[in-house]
Order: structure tokens, then C-alpha cells, then sequence
């Protein structure tokens, strides 16, 4: 979220323009490619920033990872 408002901020221009934009101009696929991206690029997040931290948390306190 913070990337996309900076991006915003830059630009003027972001995700959820081109979202609202699709929305507005019932362009379908449009909207479905920018839910796909939005998806895509919190998975990245997720495996790229959190899924290391959470592992070292996990080994700094102790505790067992669930499956």
C-alpha cells in the first residue's frame, strides 16, 4: 500500500486508477489484469520480505513453524 501511494504521489498515477479507470469503462479485462498484478505482487511481497522475517522470528524465539 505504501508503494502505491508513493507511486501515486510520483506519478499521479497508479493501480488503483487504472482499477477505477477499468471499472468505470467497463473494460473487464482490464480490471481482471490489474486484480491479477495487484495478487501477484503481494505474493512477491510475501515470499521476497515476510516469509524470511517471520522464519527468523521464528528461530529467534523458538518456537515451531505450524505446516
Amino acid at each position: 500500500m505504501a508503494a502505491e501511494i508513493y507511486v501515486t504521489i510520483l506519478t499521479g498515477f497508479g493501480l488503483g486508477h487504472l482499477l477505477h479507470y477499468g471499472r468505470v469503462l467497463h473494460a473487464m479485462e482490464q480490471v481482471i489484469g490489474i486484480m491479477l498484478v495487484i495478487v501477484l505482487l503481494g505474493l512477491a511481497a510475501d515470499k521476497v520480505l515476510f516469509s524470511p522475517w517471520e522464519r527468523w522470528l521464528h528461530r529467534r524465539w523458538g518456537t515451531n513453524q505450524a505446516a
